[in-house]
């Protein structure tokens, strides 16, 4: 581990050299297409865009992993995770010094004194600032770190730390970690002299300071949020479905498993141009050839006497990058770790077919009367309580986690339970917002 961001940090920067060489050949190919026959040049650029495909698709790869490397470490820190992902993504690394500093730093500065610097280049859901500072002992986030380059000067780069951190924290001695000609500084970087810096230099960076200060907020001190109810449920889920229709598939045929609940999973092997991002091969002609010959299968998880059956596709392949803040990544979930493997690297495609025809007649048995558009898709929920009105509404997320198989009806019908009855206690109208959280362990917060 001592080694694994700055492998996986050159990696990646080796990737985008590669990337922007092919697009600086493709803009020179249009520069000079005129020098050339017009049916050389449109395969030139055919195979350059194939080409720089695959390269996008192994830094996605590499990404992948940065961001099962990350969410070990803020796990325990979803509401900060939350306010990461809320900001637009960076898809590649700074370019020219700005990347030979962050580099100097990740590979010289690996600890802050007791905390850990995780770099956020590697990751696509770290947004904020460059680095975060992690309590190893408690795995959380209790710093931002934004790193500046300066032009280099008598051969060297300087790097200034611009730290945002929940409790002061102490310089760290040089030591092994530490590059030999590392000077300590001996202030604060808010202390230096601004005279000679760019302005919009500083109005950039006090806008980024803000950013970080903002993700490093208590939740529990946010003026929106009133907490009514925090309970926890064991997760019933399908991960051992998924193992089995992993097990199914062959060379050229996808592996099936169905359950009760309305999935059916297809174990895809994939092959061709997208091997390393099945998501941009979900084209219908793609799901036809998928399905094709099924029809037994799919009428399997059909209910009879409904009229809202339907099918809606999902790639769990989307759940290895970029997830959300409040799910488990793909890389985490108890599946066989070699079925992991290939889903990351993208040998296998894995889509779910789920009928929500399962999901609605469950809520109609608890009491809700249900409103449905054009596509068979809930959209809203409403229930009679205490001579009170409840109405659902914004079914996305519980169509999305039952049709991955990472939650259970059960577990849905337990969360909708225990919000009504604390609807139930209070009075007026009110607006309730449901947000899971889904655990590997136990949180501590949620006592015996």
């Amino acid at each position: 581990m001592p080694k694994f961001q700055v492998n996986l940090f050159d990696a990646l920067a080796t990737l985008e050299e590669l990337y922007r060489s092919l697009k600086q050949e493709e803009k020179q190919r249009v520069a000079r297409r005129m020098q050339v026959s017009p049916r050389w040049f449109i395969a030139r650029m055919r195979k350059l865009k194939v080409y720089r495909q695959h390269v996008v698709d192994m830094i996605d790869i590499g990404r992948a992993l940065g961001d099962a490397f990350a969410w070990w470490f803020y796990e325990n820190d979803r509401e900060k995770l939350a306010e990461h992902t809320r900001k637009q993504r960076q898809k590649l690394l700074p370019p020219g010094i700005g990347r030979a500093g962050e580099r100097a730093v990740v590979e010289n500065l690996r600890m802050f004194g007791e905390k850990m610097m995780l770099y956020h280049g590697i990751t696509d859901s770290l947004r904020v600032g460059d680095f975060s500072l992690i309590d190893l002992r408690a795995r959380r986030c209790v710093g931002l770190v934004e790193a500046k380059t300066s032009p280099p000067a008598d051969g060297r780069i300087g790097v200034s730390l611009n730290i945002v951190a929940e409790q002061p924290l102490e310089l760290p001695e040089a030591g092994p970690s530490s590059s030999a000609n590392e000077e300590r500084p001996t202030e604060p970087a808010e202390n230096a002299s601004e005279q000679t810096i760019d302005p919009l230099f500083m109005t950039r960076l006090r806008r980024q300071i803000e950013e970080m200060k903002v993700t490093l907020r208590d939740p529990q001190q946010v003026d929106d949020i009133d907490l009514l109810k925090s309970v926890g449920l064991r997760a019933f889920n399908h991960f051992a479905t998924i193992d089995q229709a992993m097990r199914e598939m062959t060379p050229g045929r996808a592996g099936l498993a169905s359950t009760d609940e309305g999935h059916l999973f297809a174990a895809v092997p994939m092959t061709g141009v997208h091997r390393f991002d099945p998501a941009r091969s979900m084209s219908e002609g793609t799901i036809n050839r998928i399905f094709a010959g099924l029809a037994d299968e799919l009428m399997a998880v059909m209910l009879p006497d409904r009229a809202d059956n339907a099918l809606h596709m999902y790639t769990l392949n989307d759940c290895v990058r970029g997830f959300g803040a409040h799910r488990l990544p793909l890389q985490y979930w108890p599946l066989d770790t070699e079925h992991v493997r290939r889903i990351v690297l993208g040998e296998v495609m894995l889509v779910a077919a789920y009928n929500p025809a399962h999901f609605h007649r469950r809520l109609e048995a608890m009491g809700f009367a249900l409103e449905l558009d054009l596509e068979k898709r809930l959209t809203a929920a409403r229930k009679v309580i205490a001579d009170r009105e409840l109405r659902l509404e914004a079914f996305s997320y519980f169509y999305s986690d039952l049709a991955t198989g990472t939650l259970s009806l059960a577990n849905i019908q337990y969360m909708f339970e225990q919000m009504s009855e604390t609807i139930d206690t209070r009075g007026g109208n009110q607006r309730v917002d449901i947000r899971p959280v889904m655990h590997r362990f136990k949180p501590a917060s949620l006592g015996s």
